[in-house]
């Protein structure tokens, strides 16, 4: 009753209110997507065992085969290093087109501490965009590599304002254009949501995916022992707490943990915690690729791993041929030069540990009157492990502008097929989007005179 269900060809649900009666069905389709793990996790889903009893099963369609892919990754225009606070220089380049009426993006990556890559351009069309890819401080090819200092969120947002003036400064009234649009996914929407609360005036539209806002539960559900994919891993858990002392009173004492060795431990302490970090983060964001089944079998060894064998059957249910557009962005940054490891590890646990470095835990909840007005849509996998879906329903269920596509049984990734067919998809419509609101305002315009 209190939704509007399209279900696409793509197999993505998209959602606008009707009412403000939205949560149970919503709910419903979330407890669908991820399974029962969700009821270890009661502070993220309360009411999933409720709405189990009260609601009937839905059937969404099947995802259709007929997916957008990427367009192909534009030449770099200009590129380059923008000097900022405390002795940060940013990696900074611009791909696409170098029409005049081209409209302007900004691409903001995740982690924190993913880094940019030039296929992150390609969720836009070449000949109509041009895309502003940026490394957040210490990270990519931004210098000093992994350094924590002055690299807190306030200072990130204002580092995103001075590339903005950087940007248009040949124009004519450089302080005063704006963003056509911002796509953040994963930690780049957290920061996404941050600058534009901050600075409402600088973006004209948003896009995010795996929407997450850095609350403690959120943090938990990743990386504490009672978290919900401690709970859907429990042998990848074992083996990434099993580096540092644990104590089952305290759920961050494992995140505690590494952010010491991270930041303060020899260059193999770091190696060590380089690698186990990012084995986690990938194992728990494969957990939504369909894979041929694996047999444990054996002993667990005196090294308190699980001796682990595919098998040899490959008449598997649901087999998956390995793809190069499930390449997670964790992945990706892992075959950078290291910084003794990838940096990624050390600073994802920084802005963890931190918090994302907000006054309140609900800052981005309590800001939303300040972009209500700022056309947003928000791509959400119903089957992501890093970024539950109650974070993007909980902005849906106090934000009745904002557009949600949840696509069922997609994960994290980016590259996951029905999720680049929704951020393609929506930046294609922002397009049009922006062409009428371009019309509005000449039309706005015209009557004042």
């Amino acid at each position: 009753e209190g939704l509007c269900l399209m279900t696409t060809d793509k197999g993505c649900i998209r959602k606008k209110r009707k009412d403000a009666q939205t949560s149970d069905m919503f709910y419903y389709f979330l407890f669908l997507g991820v399974g029962n793990a969700w009821k270890q996790c009661p502070t993220l889903l309360s009411s999933s065992k409720k709405l189990a009893r009260k609601l009937s099963p839905v059937v969404a369609a099947a995802a259709s085969t007929d997916r957008r892919t990427l367009y192909p990754v534009a030449e770099v225009l200009d590129h380059g290093y923008l000097k900022v606070t405390d002795g940060h220089e940013l990696y900074y380049e611009i791909r696409g087109t170098s029409k005049p009426d081209a409209r302007t993006a900004l691409f903001l990556h995740g982690g924190p501490g993913a880094g940019c890559f030039p296929r992150h351009a390609a969720f836009f069309n070449p000949t109509k965009w041009r895309v502003v890819l940026l490394d957040q401080r210490g990270c990519g090819r931004s210098i000093p590599c992994g350094s924590l200092i002055g690299n807190e969120t306030p200072n990130l947002l204002q580092d995103l304002e001075t590339l903005r003036k950087h940007i248009f400064k040949n124009s004519i009234h450089p302080d005063s254009q704006q963003w056509d649009c911002v796509l953040g996914g994963s930690w780049g929407s957290t920061l996404a949501l941050a600058y534009a609360q901050a600075f409402p005036c600088a973006i004209r539209t948003i896009i995010l995916r795996g929407v997450c806002a850095m609350r403690t539960k959120e943090i938990h559900w990743l990386f504490s022992p009672m978290g919900g994919a401690a709970t859907l891993a429990p042998h990848a858990w074992r083996d990434f707490a099993s580096l540092v002392k644990q104590d089952e009173n305290n759920e961050d004492a494992v995140l505690d943990g590494y952010y010491q060795m991270l930041a303060n431990g020899d260059d193999d302490t770091r190696a060590r915690a380089v690698r186990s970090w990012m084995t986690w983060e990938s194992q728990v964001s494969a957990l939504a690729i369909r894979r041929p089944a694996i047999l444990l079998t054996g002993p667990i060894d005196n090294k308190n791993q699980i001796n682990l064998s595919r098998t040899s059957n490959k008449k598997t249910a649901n087999p998956l041929n390995p793809s190069a557009a499930y390449l997670t962005e964790l992945e990706a940054t892992n075959q950078r030069p290291p910084y003794k490891g990838s940096p990624q590890p050390l600073l994802t646990c920084h802005y963890s540990v931190h918090r994302g470095f907000f006054d309140q835990e609900s800052d981005l909840f309590a800001n939303l009157h300040r972009i209500q007005h700022i056309p947003t849509i928000a791509v959400q996998g119903g089957n992501d492990h890093i970024c539950p879906p109650t974070t993007a329903f909980e902005f849906y269920s106090i934000w009745p502008e904002l557009e949600l596509r949840l696509v069922p049984g997609a994960g994290h990734s980016q590259y996951d097929p029905d999720i680049m067919h929704e951020l393609v998809s929506s930046t294609d419509e922002i397009l049009t989007r922006l062409k009428k609101m371009d019309d509005d305002d000449i039309n706005k315009a015209t009557t004042k005179k």
